[in-house]
């Protein structure tokens, strides 16, 4: 252990560990909180957690989607298309790395609205169905 003796040893050392350890980009980012973590595809997400300014990309199972950086803790987002009903891992990417995987960073895409409709086969209607 080294003993500082003087004022401006330890500002200088306080100033360097300030730059090396928490400054933005220099650790990978960290998700603690998805809001929803479940919804059909188009579905709003805010992704909460660490070192999230920076990002260049934002993905669900792999597939990527449009992101808004709000501040180093918090990143908008929506569900992209393309994705099966079932668990994706979210994750950020930014300079310094990626996310890892866990419970905290997974979404759940649930299938949308469906119809079922039928008509028998003896039936004479014919039309149109808005939806």
């Amino acid at each position: 252990m080294k003993i500082l003796k003087t004022r401006s040893q330890l500002r200088y050392t306080l100033e360097t560990a300030h730059r090396v350890i928490f400054e933005p980009g220099t650790l990978p980012p960290s998700i603690v909180l998805l809001s929803p973590n479940t919804g059909p595809i188009a579905t709003s997400v805010t992704i909460t957690g660490s070192w999230l300014v920076g990002a260049s990309s934002v993905t669900f199972g792999g597939v990527p989607t449009t992101f808004i950086a709000v501040n180093n803790t918090t990143i908008t987002t929506t569900v992209p298309g393309g994705l099966a009903a079932g668990v994706v891992d979210v994750i950020v990417t930014t300079s310094a790395g990626s996310s890892p995987t866990g419970a905290s960073s997974q979404f759940t895409v649930t299938s949308g609205p469906s119809l079922d409709f039928s008509v028998p086969e003896d039936s004479q209607y014919i039309g149109t169905i808005l939806l």
